[in-house]
């Protein structure tokens, strides 16, 4: 069952997959089915209208035709709109009436309209189109008045409508587009294929038009001619591009387009020139049949390499129609089509790699692409390998590891899949070359000298080392800086010594070579950039014909010995020990990588781990390397993974071990579990967490019997391994693993192990997990018990500790449970329900689609991985200031909460940089509440790069909670919101601050910074801040600045960027929920000195106050001037003071109604509390219509309640073109 509400823009999937009969499977006719959250999908939502089609009352104007409408307004355009209807035609002289459902584009200004008929007979004369937005009650009109025809007008059946009606004060103008076509001068240039063209603008584009009637040629499209074509459209303004191809019909279809050139009949621009200089041919050029082309002066077309591989797989290839399309930084490709039939790309055989180049303007840094292909014969499944796109402009390659079936029949059914980079690598790379030369006599040499360095991708050019000054000489370093090839991990360089000058001999004591893998050398830092990559090459030999071996080119091996280290100093030694399964084929070849995460959430660069006698991680071996990296704390995390594709890489990874010798500290980190893509649940990358993150130390080791009971019901055997983890009250154990054997874990049997548990105190609960072998066994398992035997010193005391379950435990619902000891459960061991809420920063691009997952840990041990999967307050989770809450039930109580590992899994193509401004866990037993601030980014792309952080709980930031203040620390946290006006150049890029003034206290200067990734103190947007300070009392003023960066003392401010106009700052203190306003509205000059405001209404406490305030209507009656121009079509909008609290804004609107016309009074109601004796009015209108300038003469208000009447004079205009340029004003009472 498939759910579609275009209204909120979500398609749900809610499986069911079988028989509803009483006669089929097992009987029932009902079944409730659950959504599979993985196929949701979702699209912007869409607004409702009502559309009226009037057919002109003219002899023959109906037509049973489909008639398809397009929508543009300022938000964009609509898709296709097919007007259904039930009867068979459109009448004659009849209105018909249709509902749509079309996404939001704003205020519309032009409307297409076609019919899919090409048929002779069916022509149409349409009078107009009238449309009415039923969320805004919007009403407008396109007239056309004329026909859509193959034989009747100008034989179009295409037509561009412009709109009327409220915030257009007027319709854009119909214009002639004269379009050009030059067909080129080489044999075979013509076609006879259908052409149509679509030209672009700043204001949309005109659709996909046909080019039927030339005006000179009654063959059109012949070698070296020229063919003139007009096209009726909507004014488009500035042409920037144009969409031109054919449909490859025709018995000669190739075309060799020259250019085209386009210009408006009423000459208002020059002549604009298109250049293509190219085939529209299926079997010439890249087989392209439709190019995008932009304005000869914009030209600046980039080449790309694209290679594709089929995959190895049996049947891999394909016989269908292959598309691709690039998305990058600036722009995206269209979708590039590609045919297997003609060859023009061949993936039809298996393991076959096919090439093509293609030229397009730059798309910026590729992000993503996407891949499939039509399916349109039976049995044309395509399993594809990889795709690499070289961009030689951007020296860069751009791989894509896919590994997929593109199959209707075979993996998740889908033909098109979106790809992300798996690997940039950088064509031509810098390199930093240290040279030392010995301390001989002779060691030094006046001769040439060349470098070639080999790596895993190949080698460089020959390099000529040479300086400016005078190189080489005894007992000195030189440096040089090269950009080369990447010839990625080096391997060996070479040396070329030319000797013919004298003195020529030369004695080198060894290089040093820095290879930065993606910035330019003098933006890096060496001593901790973890994009450097350093190599030693001890070389200790004498260069020259005059020398022992008379040697003028040698060959050296990097130093990758322990001994020699080329990290900084700062670096601290660890050392890693992998080990591998023991089991059958555990091991891999594959290229393994490791990160290092500490307590601190400091984290260390990707380290690839080299095997040095051998290239596999071999059955049951341990291997060890000794790292030197940053010092970052407490080891808590590490992500492992690797680079292989194929079945032989898949590697069984027993688990790690770090070992800190300089601080004898040892982490273990258990994994038990396939890095593969066809072994386990295909995961090739694992994030494994220190088996105890609460414990100082690694414990003693206790012997432990286990019996483990399995439950006498059908089915209860399983075919999983069995992973056993017990907290107690001073940590937790590690994780141990019982191997599934012939008997394990089957219906009734009682298996006894035996194993080695750290000592964790008295015993809490134990966590049970089950790890499957394959897909396909049993992977469900009913335990009865277990039970634990204690042994401490050779048996002298024994005890025994019991774990009841008698449940199931299933991999596919839930893989591991906690059971807590039976008989003398602690209190804190009580089962209980957190509630986490996340808070999604409010900064620009911070929303996240990527899957999230926390792990909570306390006292008693951690909660596992937890999925943040449906959030109970939006359906759409992780969006801009957005508080979103999750609800974990039934969990064991972790007691009192010390940290938060969050992260996620970089999985959304679009979406996947989220800033997080903090968690906050409520344990909804005890009604604790605990905070764990973060304010960093969760993203590869920006910040540091990091999707995993740890967070700290500090409960010093105290939060109201529930209307209670718990304040630990002697600190008051307070709320900031700033509202910067939205009027022109209201906004600054520069950085502002702020001093709040209390009875008792008084802040420091707080600033609020502008940064490239925190754009704040923009036109129209709200800010919110936070800070903590010694209480203040009772807020009585502010003080207020706008400075420059002082980070760029000679950057030129602009004049845009001098002044700030501040519209509102509430200043919200958090331990009792008073708020106190702060009405600006004035421009804050830059490097001012600080202007004072004063606490313009009383504080407000809605707990206390809010009761004693009735409810009354207030009448607002407007008089709008009688001067010429003196109307507006804008939004008003007011907002009323009194001594009692104000009315927030309300918008003046009446429906139906045209309000503030010249000379007239426009009366409104609204029921509010109470404002006692009213203060102050404040007016806006949002300048957005053409005609949007107003004159107010005066606002009165009535309290409906008392009939008391308050006038507000103003006597002034509002817009762009009177005086003051003021959009909104503060209105005094008299």
């Amino acid at each position: 069952v498939v759910v579609d509400c275009s209204s909120t823009g979500i398609k749900q999937t809610f499986p069911c997959n079988n028989w509803l009969a009483d006669y089929e499977g097992d009987g029932r006719i009902e079944r409730r089915l659950k959504e599979d959250i993985s196929l949701r999908k979702t699209y912007p939502p869409t607004v409702p209208w009502y559309v009226w089609v009037h057919t002109s009352d003219k002899k023959e104007a109906g037509t049973n035709a489909q008639v398809i409408l397009v929508l543009y307004g300022h938000n964009g355009k609509s898709v296709n709109i097919k007007l259904e209807r039930n009867s068979d035609a459109l009448q004659q002289g009849h209105c018909d009436q249709f509902k749509a459902d079309i996404n939001d584009v704003g205020i519309p200004y032009k409307l297409r309209v076609s019919l899919s008929s090409k048929h002779l007979s069916h022509s149409w004369h349409l009078d107009r189109i009238e449309m009415e937005n039923l969320k805004t009650e919007e009403h407008y009109r396109f007239f056309c008045g004329r026909w859509l025809s193959k034989i009747e007008d100008d034989k179009q059946i295409i037509r561009e409508l412009p709109a009327q009606g409220p915030g257009i004060p007027k319709p854009l103008p119909i214009v002639k587009y004269i379009v050009d076509i030059f067909t080129g001068n080489k044999p075979k240039a013509g076609t006879d294929a259908n052409v149509f063209i679509n030209i672009y603008g700043e204001r949309g584009d005109t659709g996909a038009r046909p080019l039927e009637y030339s005006l000179q040629n009654k063959n059109k499209f012949e070698r070296k001619q020229v063919d003139r074509f007009i096209i009726d459209a909507v004014l488009l303004n500035q042409i920037r591009k144009i969409r031109i191809g054919h449909d490859n019909t025709g018995v000669d279809s190739g075309w060799y387009l020259d250019k085209v050139v386009i210009y408006q009949e009423d000459q208002s621009y020059g002549p604009l020139t298109f250049i293509c200089d190219r085939w529209l041919a299926v079997n010439e050029d890249d087989g392209q049949i439709v190019r995008e082309l932009t304005l000869t002066a914009d030209l600046h077309d980039t080449t790309y390499h694209v290679k594709i591989k089929t995959g190895d797989d049996l049947q891999a290839g394909t016989t269908a129609d292959i598309h691709l399309q690039i998305f990058g930084q600036k722009t995206e490709t269209e979708k590039m089509q590609y045919t297997s039939v003609n060859n023009s790309i061949r993936t039809s055989q298996r393991e076959h790699v096919a090439g093509f180049t293609f030229q397009y303007h730059d798309l910026g840094k590729i992000e993503h692409i996407r891949i499939g292909h039509n399916g349109k014969i039976s049995g044309t499944g395509w399993f594809l390998d990889w795709i690499e796109i070289d961009v030689p402009h951007r020296r860069e390659i751009y791989r894509f590891v896919c590994h997929r079936w593109l199959d209707t029949r075979l993996g998740d059914d889908r033909v098109e899949h979106d790809f992300k980079p798996t690997e940039i690598i950088k064509t031509i790379i810098p390199y930093e070359i240290t040279v030392f030369t010995g301390d001989k006599v002779g060691a030094a040499t006046n001769a040439k000298i060349w470098i070639q360095i080999y790596g895993l991708r190949g080698k460089t050019d020959e390099i000529l080392l040479e300086n400016k000054f005078d190189t080489f000489e005894r007992n000195s370093i030189d440096k040089f800086v090269v950009e080369a090839a990447n010839v990625g991990k080096i391997e060996k360089i070479r040396i070329n010594h030319n000797s013919q000058k004298i003195p020529s001999a030369w004695y080198l004591e060894k290089i040093l070579i820095q290879q930065y893998l993606s910035e330019p050398f003098h933006t890096t830092d060496r001593k901790s950039d973890p994009n450097v990559e350093e190599y030693c090459f001890i070389c200790q030999q004498w260069f020259g014909k005059d020398q022992v071996g008379k040697e003028t080119i040698r060959e050296f091996l990097s130093d990758s010995g322990f001994g020699n280290m080329l990290y900084d100093a700062k670096g601290i030694n660890y050392l890693v020990h992998v080990l591998t399964g023991d089991k059958g084929s555990t091991g891999t070849s594959a290229n393994v990588s490791i990160r290092l995460i500490g307590s601190k959430g400091q984290q260390t660069r990707l380290i690839p781990l080299e095997v040095m006698q051998h290239r596999r991680f071999e059955p049951g071996n341990v291997e060890t390397f000794l790292l030197e990296e940053p010092d970052i704390g407490d080891v808590e995390m590490v992500e492992v993974q690797h680079d292989g594709d194929t079945l032989g890489d898949s590697w069984f990874l027993d688990g790690l071990i770090i070992e800190i010798p300089v601080q004898e500290r040892t982490f273990y980190f258990v994994c038990n579990e396939w890095l593969s893509k066809y072994k386990g649940d295909g995961r090739t990358k694992r994030l494994l967490k220190a088996q105890d993150l609460i414990k100082p130390s690694l414990s003693s080791l206790i012997p432990y019997v286990v019996n483990i009971h399995t439950g006498h019901v059908a089915t209860a055997g399983c075919d999983c391994d069995v992973s056993l983890k017990l907290f107690g009250t001073t940590g937790s154990s590690s994780e141990h693993i019982f191997r599934k054997h012939e008997g394990n874990f089957e219906r009734s049997a009682i298996d006894i192990f035996q194993c080695d548990l750290e000592d964790i105190g008295k015993p809490i609960k134990l966590r049970v997990r089950i790890l499957p072998k394959s897909i396909q066994g049993r992977n469900r398992w009913f335990l009865e018990k277990i039970q634990l035997i204690k042994h401490i010193k050779q048996n002298i005391k024994e005890e025994t500790y019991s774990f009841e379950f008698n449940d199931w435990i299933s991999h596919e619902t839930y893989p591991y449970f906690d059971i807590f000891i039976k008989g003398s459960i602690e209190s804190s061991m009580h089962q209980t329900t957190y509630r986490v809420i996340t808070k999604t920063s409010n900064l620009i691009d911070t929303s996240c689609d990527a899957n999230v997952f926390i792990m909570i840990l306390g006292q008693n041990g951690d909660s596992g991985q937890l999925a943040l999967k449906n959030s109970s307050t939006f359906l759409n989770k992780f969006e801009r200031g957005h508080e979103d809450i999750f609800t974990f039930e039934n969990i064991l109580s972790l007691g009192p909460l010390k940290k938060l590992l969050i992260w996620h899994d970089d999985s959304s193509v679009l979406k996947s940089a989220w800033h997080l401004e903090y968690v906050r866990v409520d344990d909804m037993k005890t009604g604790q509440t605990y905070m764990f601030p973060c304010n960093k980014w969760l993203s590869s792309k920006k910040d540091d790069g990091q999707i995993v952080r740890i967070l700290v709980c500090n409960n010093q930031l105290d939060y109201v909670i529930g209307g209670h203040s718990y304040i630990t620390n002697g600190l008051i946290p307070y709320e900031i919101e700033v509202s910067t006006s939205d009027q022109p150049n209201a906004g600054t890029t520069q950085n502002g601050w702020i001093i709040v003034e209390g009875n008792n206290n008084r802040s420091e200067k707080i600033f609020f910074k502008n940064t490239i990734d925190n754009k704040i103190l923009r036109r129209g947007q709200p800010d919110t801040f936070t800070f903590e300070c010694q209480p203040l009392g009772e807020v009585r003023r502010i003080i207020l600045g706008h400075q420059g960066e002082h980070e760029r003392p000679f950057k030129k401010i602009n004049d845009d960027d001098a002044n700030w106009h501040v519209s509102h700052i509430t200043i919200t203190d958090l331990s009792t929920g008073i708020k106190y306003e702060f009405p600006v509205q004035k421009w804050i000059t830059i490097n001012n000195e600080g202007d004072v405001f004063d606490c313009a209404t009383r504080k407000e406490n809605s707990t206390e106050q809010q009761p004693h305030r009735r409810k009354i209507n207030y009448k607002i009656i407007v008089h709008t001037d009688s001067i010429s121009g003196a109307s507006t079509d804008a939004n008003v909008s007011i907002i009323l003071f009194g001594t009692l609290g104000n009315t927030g804004s309300l918008l003046l609107k009446q429906k139906g109604q045209r309000s503030f016309q010249r000379g007239g009074v426009d009366e409104f109601i609204f029921e509010c509390l109470e404002l006692g004796k009213l203060k102050k009015l404040h007016i806006k209108h949002r300048n957005s219509a053409l005609s949007s300038d107003w004159f107010l003469d005066k606002i009165e208000v009535i309290n409906m309640d008392t009939n008391e009447k308050v006038s507000f004079p103003c006597k002034q205009g509002l817009g762009r073109k009177h005086e003051d340029y003021e959009v909104q004003l503060d209105l005094m009472p008299i």
